[in-house]
C-alpha cells in the first residue's frame, strides 16, 4: 500500500516538470484583454474601473495561468526559433545598421 504515495508523488513530479519548464512567451490571451481594455474608453476612469473589475471576476488571473500553464508552453514548443515576421524582430536602430555598414567596409 505504501508504492500508491510513491506513485502520486512521482506523477505530480512529472506534471510539475512539464509546466515549469520556463516557456517564457508573449502571453497573447492577456495582451490581447488588455489591449480592449485600453479601448473601451478614452476615460482613464472608465478604463480603470473596467479594469478592476475584470481582476474581481478573474478573467485577468485566470488569463494568465492560462498563458503561462498552457499557451506560451505550445508557442514555446511549436515556434520556429526565429521571429516568423519583420513585424516580430526586434527592432533596429540606425545606428547598428551604420555600424554593420562600417564593419563591412573594413573586411
Amino acid at each position: 500500500m505504501q508504492s500508491k504515495p510513491k506513485k502520486y508523488l512521482l506523477a505530480l513530479i512529472l506534471c510539475l516538470s512539464l509546466i515549469s519548464s520556463s516557456c517564457y512567451g508573449r502571453f497573447h490571451l492577456t495582451n490581447d484583454i488588455y489591449e480592449w481594455n485600453s479601448k473601451i474608453s478614452d476615460d482613464a476612469w472608465v478604463t480603470e474601473s473596467v479594469f478592476v473589475v475584470l481582476i474581481v471576476i478573474p478573467v485577468y488571473p485566470l488569463a494568465m495561468v492560462m498563458d503561462s500553464v498552457v499557451l506560451n508552453s505550445v508557442e514555446f514548443w511549436t515556434s520556429p526559433r526565429y521571429p516568423e515576421s519583420e513585424a516580430d524582430a526586434p527592432k533596429r536602430s540606425e545606428d547598428d545598421e551604420e555600424e554593420e555598414l562600417e564593419e563591412e567596409d573594413e573586411e
